[in-house]
């Protein structure tokens, strides 16, 4: 997905130079400039290849705003799993109701995560976790 991001409409070396990484320049017996020029013309193959012209990537440069979501980096937006088990706010905790709503939805996510898919209402995998996390 991050090759989205990859929309130089003039598709040369400078734009593709910061995305280098010098190591693998390097062990390819390449500068790091070279190797922006050799992936530049790469990609140009690639999407003449495609039936895909220059205009086609400006106007997607143009007209779509790109953000890039990462787990544990500031190479992009943070995006942690984490962060939904924080502490509920004070107004959530005094709600019985939306305290076990928020508590429903974060155990069925974390088990959707994990590949099991958990019925709240029939399913037994979820009582253990609902039971900690309600009152831990």
């Amino acid at each position: 997905m991050v090759n989205l991001l990859f929309t130089f409409p003039e598709i040369c070396s400078e734009d593709f130079l910061p995305s280098i990484n010098p190591v693998e320049a390097k062990n390819k017996n390449l500068l790091s400039g070279e190797y922006a020029n050799k992936q530049a013309k790469h990609w140009e193959s690639g999407l003449a290849n495609r039936v895909q012209d220059k205009s086609l990537i400006k106007s997607i440069r143009d007209n779509i705003d790109f953000t890039i979501y990462t787990p544990c980096s500031s190479a992009g937006v943070s995006a942690s799993i984490l962060d939904s088990f924080s502490a509920p706010k004070v107004k959530c905790l005094k709600d019985r109701d939306l305290f076990f709503d928020r508590i429903q939805s974060t155990v069925y996510s974390l088990l959707e995560s994990l590949g099991i898919k958990a019925d709240l209402l029939q399913n037994s995998e979820n009582i253990l976790p609902l039971n900690i996390i309600a009152y831990a």
